[in-house]
């Protein structure tokens, strides 16, 4: 039997929900289909020490945020399923869960969309929204069948935690996100850790007492098509949010025992073939944020710059902005020694920090 619907949404992740909710709100009819349970690729393909390497402040869907007492932190994987467990139950969304789509073709008859699964329910739609995600297909190069069968090979996808490994060293092939998170964790664990990397650029965790991701909206890059910001295009963002938010420095990897790899390319008469990889582990991205910062400078009318003990990089702005004649505001911790004369400035000096609103008296 087919069941006819308006649209049907193929996914109960966050993109599949913030679609219902959206559809919801214009009163339109509709389905939610996931495969397993709500939030599920973040139940079961997720090792078990991952933290959301976001900050809790980010964790936001259409009119719900998560709620926190700690904004700047990070949360384990548990939590993110929580989130969703929560926003699907507050906005009462039409899942369906179970069901596996596994065939999306039109209709010839009725020119309408036919969505078939694997548990034999069919779905005849006008619309429908795949929003089941990237990269869930792992990609694993085909000379890996022919390694030694005594060899165990894992993905990401399937990986829990060193204690799932045999004893010994252990290759981590891919220096992104998961790859190198993994490969600390390993280290960390006593493992030597063999890392094989590619293109890599380090990104700052934080930069001027911010978290990365907070200059990310605050300058717009989010916001901005990439066609008008091409610096970016190409850079790879790799931070972390295990033990309270770090950058990842390849580096220090090395620094600290890891063996740093070029990309795995092959394997033959019984040994690993690497391509030769230059590391450019430079700060790009850091130029890329201080490009944007001298922008909104040049593009304000106002300047409002924070200056604490820990940001006191952010004089040379505060002088390029002064320089340029903007009008400029310095909220200045009390008792601050700043390396420069605040004549001609306009200073609000505050106590401990100025998330408190605690304004000090004049001096």
């Amino acid at each position: 039997m087919i069941e006819e619907i308006d649209t049907v949404v193929v996914g109960g992740g966050q993109a599949g929900l913030a679609m219902s909710y959206h559809l919801k709100g214009l009163g339109r009819e509709h389905v939610v289909l996931e495969r397993g349970r709500v939030a599920q690729s973040w139940r079961s393909e997720r090792w078990d020490s991952l933290m959301f390497q976001f900050p809790n402040w980010s964790i936001q869907l259409p009119g719900y945020n998560y709620e926190t007492d700690n904004p700047d932190s990070y949360v384990p994987k548990n939590e993110i399923v929580r989130f969703i467990e929560t926003y699907a139950a507050l906005i009462d969304a039409p899942l369906r869960c179970g069901l596996r789509v596994v065939a999306l073709r039109q209709n010839s008859a009725s020119s309408r969309l036919l969505v078939e699964t694997e548990e034999g329910s069919s779905f005849e739609a006008v619309n429908v929204v795949v929003a089941t995600g990237p990269f869930h297909l792992p990609q694993i190069p085909a000379f890996a069948a022919s390694m030694p069968v005594e060899l165990f090979q894992v993905h990401s996808r399937d990986y829990r935690n060193p204690s799932q490994l045999a004893a010994g060293a252990v290759l981590v092939v891919g220096s992104g996100a998961s790859g190198s998170q993994i490969a600390e964790e390993l280290h960390q664990a006593g493992r030597k850790v063999y890392l094989s990397t590619g293109r890599f650029h380090k990104t700052p965790r934080r930069y001027r007492g911010r978290d990365i991701y907070w200059w990310f909206e605050a300058l717009g890059i989010w916001h901005r098509p990439l066609e008008l910001q091409p610096e970016v295009r190409n850079l790879r963002f790799v931070v972390t949010g295990a033990g309270g938010g770090h950058d990842i420095d390849l580096r220090r990897f090395a620094v600290d025992g890891m063996t740093l790899l070029g990309r795995l390319r092959g394997f033959a008469d019984g040994k690993l073939q690497f391509r030769l990889t230059a590391l450019h582990a430079g700060e790009a991205f850091g130029r890329v944020i201080l490009q944007d910062i001298v922008r909104g400078i040049q593009e304000a009318k106002v300047v409002i710059a924070e200056i604490t003990p820990k940001n006191r990089n952010v004089y040379y702005e505060v002088g390029y902005a002064h320089a340029l004649n903007l009008p400029t505001i310095l909220l200045v911790a009390k008792d601050t020694e700043l390396p420069f004369d605040i004549k001609g400035y306009r200073c609000i000096f505050y106590e401990n920090t100025i998330a408190g609103r605690r304004i000090a008296p004049p001096p």
